[in-house]
């Protein structure tokens, strides 16, 4: 870290630098340019700024073009000097026609709600990678051919989550494998029902349900192991074996949510109308465990999985 730039994680020791020439020997694809005699241009950005958050270098001194790089030759090399000096980050590139631009991404496209309904085999997927509008934090959830069927089929996948060991963190290693789906457009006044069949291999205690601002606590809590399920304030005791499939489903209506396993009702909660809501899973443990066939529809008012009639087993 420098005077201007400190870490936010840890105690680094401040470092003094000093600004210098160095020399560069062109190989590559840069000494192709040069040969077929194209220039070489520079961009500078200074990054010097404070330490407050929010405080970042003022855009008027970031990525400004400055000149061209003469190109010497020597001992049959072709080389570059360059003067760098503290916090300044430089580029060199062949390209003539670059710009500075204003940071914004330009949408291609209008702008328009999410699909419901909406349905997720995952069988369309690549193999390898994150499926469509999900996104994680901790672990490495990705496409792969269904372990659990007893056969390869190259049109049958799942979401799996692959690492079954803790990372060597650098900050915080606290959470399970986390992640999210959906963007933050769901309403409780929506009236939707969202399900998901879920497996896992190993015991853990999981969290999945709305995640947004004043909701991460109304999600669903199992642990598998003893079977106790919580939601918000309603304690329940759902069976939740190993290496099967089990539905999760969510009920969201203007007037309540609902949360059930199995078509069994275990929870049962109000979401603020005006603050808008993601999917969220997390494990407090790296297990391998997996995600098939989501489905997101519409409610009308008299659909439901089941009567909602459940007995408090225990106030948290």
């Amino acid at each position: 870290q420098s005077e201007s730039s400190s870490c936010a994680r840890g105690s680094n020791p401040e470092s003094k630098s000093s600004p210098e020439t160095v020399v560069i020997v062109l190989e590559g694809s840069f000494l192709r340019a040069v040969e077929s005699k194209k220039q070489l241009y520079v961009w500078r950005s200074d990054l010097t700024s404070g330490n407050e958050i929010g405080e970042n270098p003022d855009d008027s001194n970031l990525f400004l073009r400055s000149g061209v790089l003469e190109v010497h030759s020597a001992n049959g090399k072709s080389y570059v000097s360059l003067d760098l000096y503290p916090n300044q980050l430089v580029t060199i590139t062949t390209l003539e026609t670059g710009s500075k631009g204003d940071g914004r991404v330009k949408s291609r496209s209008k702008r328009t709600p999410f699909p419901i309904p909406f349905s997720q085999t995952f069988d369309d997927e690549v193999i390898g990678q994150a499926p469509k509008y999900w996104y994680d934090r901790f672990g490495a959830f990705e496409i792969q051919y269904n372990p659990y069927s007893g056969k390869r089929n190259a049109q049958d996948k799942v979401l799996r989550q692959v690492v079954p060991q803790w990372p060597l963190c650098w900050n915080d290693c606290s959470l399970g494998p986390t992640t999210y789906f959906g963007p933050m457009e769901f309403l409780s006044s929506m009236n939707i029902r969202i399900s998901i069949e879920i497996l896992l291999e190993n015991h853990a205690t999981f969290q999945f349900g709305p995640y947004g601002v004043d909701v991460d606590e109304k999600a669903l809590i199992i642990n598998t192991k003893t079977g106790k399920s919580t939601c918000a304030e309603i304690v329940n005791h759902v069976s939740f074996s190993l290496n099967e499939w089990h539905t999760l489903s969510f009920e969201m209506r203007t007037d309540s949510q609902s949360i059930y396993v199995n078509k069994k009702p275990v929870g049962k909660f109000q979401l603020a109308k005006a603050n808008p809501w993601a999917l969220k899973f997390r494990m407090s443990q790296y297990v391998f465990m997996a995600f098939n066939n989501l489905r997101i529809e519409e409610l009308n008012q008299e659909s439901s999985s089941s009567k909602f009639n459940y007995k408090v087993m225990e106030k948290l």
